[in-house]
Formats: C-alpha cells, structure tokens, sequence
C-alpha cells in the first residue's frame, strides 16, 4: 500500500469516525428535546386537568359565600377575580412555553438537516478539491436551499 494510499484511507476512517461522533451528539440532543416535550405535555395536561377542577371548587365555594350575604363579599370578590386571572395567566404562559419548546425541536431540526446539506454541497463543489465553504452554484443549489427553508416553516 502506498503512502498516498495510506493516507487516504486515514483521512476517510478520520471522517467516518467524526460522522458517527456528530450523529451520537445530535441523537442524544433530539432525544433531550424529546423528553422535555413530553415531561412538560405531560405537566401541563396534569396542571390544566388538576387545576380546572381546583378552579370549580373554589369559585363556587367563594359564589356561595357571596351569595348568602358575607360582610367581606366585596373582598372575596376581588380575591376571586384575582385568582381567575392569575389561573388564566398560568394556562398562557403554559401555552406560550409548548409553543416554544416546538420551535425549539424545528430549529435544531432545521440546523441538524442544514448539516447534512453541507457535506452534500460541499461534495460536489469543483473548488479545492470539495473542501470550500457553502459554495452554492447554480440553480439546484438554490433549489435544495429553499426546499429546506421552506421544509421548516
């Protein structure tokens, strides 16, 4: 075997092992993402279902009182109305949190497929022997680009 040889065949056990390093790295990113999404879905029906229930309870207890006269009706009422709309900002935020852990899965999907577009691209670039940087020639290139972009939104 000859030294070039060698040395080729080096460089592409260097790159297989690197390939199967990142994909160990973005497998266990996904599975995090994935974990998380389902511990906080799960939170969030348990906290909605749970506190709903909690939510009944309470305002038809507090109706109650104000309903058979209480000397503080005026102070429950408040209380009550304070709690209703704490609850209600709870169930937003929850929301708002649900929509931003799926954002959070589509960017690092969006990232993951971004770099295995690059080796692709940088395969068939006629440059340096494939070794430049996102050099997009072309109207495939573009094509594969917006494809992708568009495969995200």
């Amino acid at each position: 075997m000859s030294p070039i040889t060698a040395r080729c065949n080096c460089t592409t056990l260097v790159s297989v092992v690197k390939l199967l390093i990142l994909m160990h790295v973005v497998l266990c990113v996904f599975c995090v993402f994935q974990v998380l999404q389902e511990r906080f879905t799960k939170f969030a029906s348990e906290t909605n279902s749970i506190g709903q229930q909690r939510m009944e309870q309470v305002n038809k207890m507090v109706n109650e009182m104000i309903d058979c006269g209480h000397s503080d009706a005026a102070t429950i009422a408040e209380w009550k109305d304070g709690l209703n709309e704490s609850w209600a900002d709870l169930l937003e935020l929850m929301e708002t949190r649900r929509q931003m852990l799926a954002a959070s899965h589509q960017l690092h999907k969006f990232f993951t497929d971004c770099k295995e577009v690059k080796p692709k691209q940088n395969s068939n670039c006629p440059h340096s022997g494939g070794l430049c940087r996102f050099h997009f020639r072309g109207r495939q290139s573009g094509r594969d680009m917006r494809l992708l972009f568009l495969k995200h939104s």
